[in-house]
């Protein structure tokens, strides 16, 4: 990663930890301006800051212009999606992604339980179980708790 990353990179840390939205939205701007060719590293971190802040538009703007799209891009963008409540939008990500991670398959079920979708959120786990039983993990099988704990 180059030094200008790097130096993004500690920025938008900062404005996260502030919760400052005015200046990661001024930061967001510089970044786009000044670097004619962002490292994937780099607009990773602008997806994760945006949807820290839950900023949607910024987010999903720079995931559009990432040239080559990561797991790490993927789900950044799918966690915003997740963490708003836009259950049909998350739902269009997740089918779209080209792979998945345990954390991917979190954030659709934890989108679905924490939104009050219980029975999408059981047809997530099932689906991932079918997939593969290697992306459960403790954080898979909390949700799944709380969610039948709640039922």
């Amino acid at each position: 990663m180059s030094s200008s990353s790097d130096y993004y990179v500690s920025l938008l840390k900062l404005c996260c930890e502030s919760q400052n939205q005015t200046q990661s939205k001024k930061l967001y701007c510089l970044i786009l301006k000044t670097i004619t060719h962002p490292e994937t590293l780099l607009l990773n971190n602008l997806i994760s800051t945006c949807s820290k802040l839950s900023n949607l538009a910024y987010a999903h703007r720079v995931f559009d212009h990432i040239p080559q799209s990561n797991l790490f891009s993927w789900n950044a963008i799918l966690s915003i999606y997740s963490k708003l409540g836009r259950l049909s939008q998350m739902q269009q990500i997740f089918d779209l992604m080209p792979f998945r991670d345990g954390a991917s398959w979190n954030l659709a079920i934890s989108g679905y339980a924490n939104y009050g979708s219980s029975t999408d959120a059981v047809g997530v786990y099932k689906l991932m179980l079918k997939d593969t039983a290697m992306n459960l993990n403790q954080i898979t099988f909390l949700t799944m708790l709380i969610l039948c704990s709640n039922c």
